[in-house]
Parts: C-alpha cells; sequence; structure tokens
C-alpha cells in the first residue's frame, strides 16, 4: 500500500462515504507574452478543485492529474491527486464521509490514531482550530522503499464532512510539506 494511501486510511478512521467520481475542474489562463501568436504555449493552470468541489489547490509547481492512474492508488474516495515530478511531491485530497459526534471528538480520536501509528514516526500533531487540525509524520525505509515525509491537514465543514489533503515526498522535509498544503490549499 502507497504511503499517501496509508495516511489517508488514517484519517478516515470514521467511515467512508460515497463521493463524485469527476474528473477534477481545472481553471486556466494562457501565459502572458509580449511577443505576438501564442498558438503553441501551454496553459498556465492557476486553480484546480477538487472532484467534489470542496478543496481548490493553486499548484506552485509541474503538478500533473494523476485521480483516474492506478499506479497512484486512487479511489473513488479521492477528489484530487497531483504529481510534481521533480519534487516527487503527491498531492491528494479525500473525502471521508461525515463525522458521526463532534469534530473535537473526531480530531481526539485522529490525534490518538496518528499517535498510536506503528508505520509512521516523528509524528507532529497541531492544536486543531477553525474545524481543521494539521499533522506531519514520516514513514520510515521499508521494504524498499525511501522513507517518505507527509504533511496533511483535517478539515470538517459545516455540515460535518471530512476531507483530508496531504502533501507527500521523499525529497521535502515533513516542514516544507506543511507550507506546501497550508499556501496552496483552500477548504471551500
Amino acid at each position: 500500500m502507497s504511503y499517501k494511501i496509508t495516511a489517508l486510511l488514517i484519517a478516515a478512521t470514521l467511515g467512508i462515504s460515497a463521493c463524485n467520481n469527476g474528473t477534477p475542474e481545472q481553471t486556466s489562463v494562457a501565459p502572458a507574452t509580449d511577443s505576438a501568436p501564442m498558438a503553441a504555449s501551454t496553459p498556465v493552470v492557476d486553480e484546480i478543485k477538487s472532484s467534489d468541489g470542496a478543496v481548490s489547490f493553486t499548484p506552485n509547481g509541474d503538478f500533473a492529474d494523476k485521480l483516474s492512474d492506478a499506479t497512484f492508488g486512487a479511489d473513488k474516495n479521492i477528489t484530487l491527486l497531483q504529481y510534481d515530478e521533480s519534487r516527487n511531491l503527491t498531492l491528494s485530497v479525500v473525502a471521508s464521509g461525515k463525522v458521526k459526534g463532534t469534530a473535537e471528538d473526531f480530531f481526539g480520536s485522529l490525534k490518538k490514531n496518528i499517535e498510536a501509528d506503528k508505520t509512521v514516526s516523528n509524528a507532529q500533531i497541531d492544536k486543531a482550530a477553525n474545524n481543521q487540525i494539521a499533522y506531519r509524520f514520516t514513514h520510515p525505509e521499508a521494504d524498499g522503499k525511501p522513507a517518505a515525509n507527509e504533511s496533511c491537514i483535517t478539515a470538517v465543514s459545516a455540515d460535518g464532512v471530512i476531507h483530508t489533503a496531504c502533501a507527500t515526498s521523499t525529497d521535502l522535509s515533513a516542514d516544507e510539506l506543511k507550507d506546501v498544503v497550508a499556501n496552496s490549499l483552500k477548504f471551500n
């Protein structure tokens, strides 16, 4: 099982719900140039929305959509899946159903599950605020796979829907990934 899927399953401790299996919505603008025609130019994507519209991602890098790519472990609960090969950086969003009880109780349970997870190390969990909790950890080297850092934010919407956004990389530190998630994702 991939590192990304393992972390996303941690966040799904209170159940899974069905989500829209559409493709992410991308808003593009052509790059500005001083030259004449731009016939061969590639559009620059300035915002990508999860397939359920719950999360917006502003790419800072060379990301490619991997939502329907089975080699990335895509499944029906993943609503956004982007990969930047130059940084070996995977960004994903998972819809994990509805909270049973309060968001505070859910965050407490999530924190306990992360702390008890023996498959991760260096777990750092921030205090929950504004119906969100941020956390990061390392997947130690195992089964021939290099160590990977991961940083996530789990949010509970006003109607109780859980979304978890994670950035995972073998090349970036957990703190660098925390910045990627905090600065490029917006829960709508």
